[in-house]
């Protein structure tokens, strides 16, 4: 049975295997709710950057999460390359 990482392991992980762009504190984040994050020993912290990841919605919103899931189901990414209907109608709406 392989055992959980502890937060030295996933650290010295993401250090070996990614590529190091930012100076990134000594905990890891396991999950989000509301506007909180949890790190693999269950501490919350108030996530004041979520807009760098453009996820500026919060964590686990079942509102959020249901209108992900049934766009997933249709189309989850095309990039700028092709048209797509809804990118069109939310910049109208943005008008």
């Amino acid at each position: 049975m392989q055992q959980q990482p502890t937060t030295a392991t996933a650290i010295q992980t993401d250090k070996t295997y990614l590529l190091q762009l930012y100076q990134q504190p000594d905990f890891v984040i396991e999950r989000g709710e509301g506007m909180y994050l949890y790190d693999m020993e269950g501490r919350r912290y108030l996530d004041f950057v979520s807009g760098i990841a453009v996820n500026a919605l919060g964590y686990g919103d079942s509102a959020v999460v249901q209108a992900i899931a049934e766009q997933a189901a249709k189309l989850m990414h095309t990039s700028g390359l092709y048209h797509t209907r809804p990118a069109g109608e939310l910049a109208k709406g943005l008008d």
